[in-house]
């Protein structure tokens, strides 16, 4: 037996084309994409200061779906700047 509740929504969505800035051609994310846990390998540190250095802007992330995604390219430039040991 259905949920009366969904019979009820059926039919009010309707497709919507995003905002022209909303657009992911328009987004600066560049490739690779590492995991938390693989950014944290990568700089041998744990996932709780990938999170940290997330927060403070220290290296780009975006949010995915229920996954945080780290650039690689960021993680570079972080370690080149040496602020890590």
């Amino acid at each position: 037996m259905k949920n009366p509740k969904n019979k009820e929504r059926e039919g009010r969505w309707e497709e919507v084309e995003p905002p022209e800035e909303d657009k992911i051609e328009k987004w600066d994310v560049s490739t690779p994409l590492l995991t938390v846990a693989e950014a944290g390998k990568y700089l041998g540190v744990g996932r709780k200061m990938v999170y940290g250095l997330i927060e403070r802007g220290e290296i780009a992330a975006v949010r995915a779906g229920g996954s945080t995604l780290v650039e690689k390219k960021s993680l570079d430039q972080f370690r080149e700047r040496g602020t890590l040991t």
